[in-house]
């Protein structure tokens, strides 16, 4: 009987001890499940090739900035294409007053009327339409190398009409004094072997 008795009172342990063990087995692969799920969460960004990311960042360079800004096209007659982007944020009343012109077809037949060593212009000195007003003063752009700015009067900042320059090297002492519009971002090597009387077959918006 005293063993009979102790055997009933032992069971119950035994049960709970049982139930524990499996409790403990059925916990174990969940919990194994969810640090596999983390660690394939996470193994992608462990397991980045750097000589990818490396090319992937050579690749963005070379293409550089995108930009959707308005670009134009000035064709020469003999040959040759100078592509500038024009900057409406920059100077609105400029650019519009250039879009309207070039829509108009207005610079075709044009020449470079002044070229130096510094820079090449062309446009019209007498035009029966409104100066713009100057725009200069509300600008931080530097004249640097292959910026276009609106070409004035010297004793007149409100001047600019038509005429524009295209920079071949940076003239710091006309920041501030001259309002830039746009910059060429193909073609300065034309820009630079132009020639005084170069006549302008069209200047065109790019496609």
């Amino acid at each position: 009987m005293v063993s009979s008795g102790k055997t009933r009172r032992r069971r119950p342990g035994a049960l709970l001890a049982a139930l524990i063990i499996l409790m403990f087995a059925a916990t174990v692969p969940v919990t194994a499940a969810d640090t596999n799920a983390v660690l394939a969460e996470s193994a992608p960004q462990q397991q980045q090739d750097p000589q990818a990311e490396a090319t992937a960042d050579a690749a963005a360079r070379e293409e550089g900035p995108i930009s959707d800004a308005p670009r134009v096209v000035i064709v020469l007659e003999k040959g040759g294409e100078i592509v500038m982007e024009l900057m409406p944020e920059e100077a609105p009343l400029t650019v519009e007053r250039f879009t309207l012109l070039v829509n108009d077809g207005f610079y075709n037949g044009l020449k470079f009327h002044r070229v130096e060593s510094w820079l090449i212009q062309t446009g019209k000195k007498e035009t029966k339409l409104e100066p713009i007003e100057g725009e200069m003063f509300y600008q931080s752009l530097k004249h640097d190398k292959a910026m276009v700015g609106m070409a004035r009067y010297p004793d007149d900042y409100d001047s600019g009409s038509t005429q524009f320059y295209i920079l071949k090297e940076c003239k710091n002492a006309l920041n501030g004094e001259y309002t830039i519009f746009a910059c060429v971002v193909e073609g300065m090597d034309v820009v630079t072997s132009v020639k005084k009387g170069a006549k302008i077959k069209e200047i065109r918006f790019a496609e």
